[in-house]
């Protein structure tokens, strides 16, 4: 018998979960960065290189889509269908994420669409890494037709309100501490609001209702 029969492979062998561990080593590895990084006195050039590192990711960064496309390809045709994200950094040092295309809500309604949850889970696996030193503000709004009348809402402020209540809940079931996250309902979009997102200060009526129905998010780095 050739002295090379002795050896068998199994073709057939289960490798599918092999994955795992390499995510799994990944994951300690990140996690060992980010207690380094937060138990250190950096100065500010390296803090704020690190905080570019959190836009980035909520842009939708080269890396970040490499490791969607590794763990995640069911998603990712849909994840990056989703519209261009804005990320500001504010002079305050706010983080400001919003999703300028996605509809969140019907108009006077406070069920969230199915586009939107799309864009909470990107918000999620975004967001949780950084959970310990950022809270996560989100800020609903309406758009500038009054709430009728007799309506389950008094008025747009309270539906707005209602709005960023809905997106609390659906990230709380996604695993985001309630107490990392505060709310703040705005009522009708505004001017302030068009500035941040859009180059041009003056957008048509059509387009100021559609941006009324999506959802702000904003980090704030605790000191």
């Amino acid at each position: 018998m050739n002295k090379f029969n002795r050896f068998s492979f199994d073709e057939h062998a289960d490798t599918e979960g092999t994955w795992a561990i390499s995510y799994g080593d990944m994951v300690t590895l990140l996690l060992s960065f980010f207690v380094l990084y937060f138990s250190t006195d950096f100065d500010g050039k390296k803090k704020e290189q690190v905080e570019s590192g959190v836009v980035a990711i909520f842009e939708g960064g080269e890396y970040s889509q490499r490791l969607k496309g590794k763990f995640h390809k069911e998603n990712i045709e849909k994840d990056l269908k989703l519209s261009k994200t804005v990320v500001k950094k504010m002079d305050t040092g706010e983080i400001f994420i919003f999703f300028p295309n996605v509809s969140f809500f019907k108009s006077g309604k406070v069920n969230i669409s199915k586009e939107a949850k799309q864009a909470l889970n990107k918000i999620y696996e975004a967001y949780m890494p950084y959970a310990s030193h950022y809270k996560l503000k989100i800020e609903a709004f309406t758009d500038d037709v009054p709430v009728r009348k007799g309506h389950r809402f008094k008025d747009n402020v309270e539906l707005s309100v209602f709005r960023s209540l809905s997106v609390m809940r659906n990230l709380e079931k996604r695993g985001i501490p309630s107490h990392r996250i505060s709310l703040g309902g705005k009522g009708v979009f505004n001017q302030e609001l068009v500035k941040i997102i859009n180059k041009a200060d003056d957008i048509s009526d059509e387009r100021k209702k559609a941006l009324s129905r999506t959802v702000a998010f904003v980090l704030e780095r605790e000191s």
